[in-house]
C-alpha cells in the first residue's frame, strides 16, 4: 500500500465517523430537518469522494469531462 492510499483511508474513516455521529445526533435530538438533511447529504458525498477506491474512477471521470469540453457537462453531445 502506498502512503497516499493510507492517507485517503484515514481521511475517509474520519469522515464516515463524523457522518455516523451526526446521523445519531440528528436522530436523538430535536434538529432542523432541512439543515440536518443537507449536512448528512454533504457528509455522504464527502465520504464517497474521499474513499480511496473511488479515487481512480473520479480522476478518470474528471479527465474525460475535461477532454470533451464544457458542452458535455450540460448534456450536449452525448450521442454515444
Amino acid at each position: 500500500m502506498t502512503t497516499n492510499f493510507i492517507l485517503w483511508s484515514v481521511i475517509n474513516t474520519v469522515v464516515w465517523y463524523a457522518t455516523i455521529y451526526y446521523a445519531l445526533h440528528a436522530i436523538k435530538n430535536e434538529v432542523n430537518l432541512y439543515q440536518a438533511s443537507f449536512v448528512l447529504l454533504m457528509l455522504f458525498n464527502l465520504s464517497l469522494i474521499t474513499c480511496p477506491f473511488m479515487q481512480p474512477m473520479l480522476k478518470e471521470r474528471i479527465h474525460q469531462e475535461s477532454m470533451m469540453g464544457f458542452g458535455s457537462m450540460m448534456g450536449e453531445g452525448m450521442e454515444q
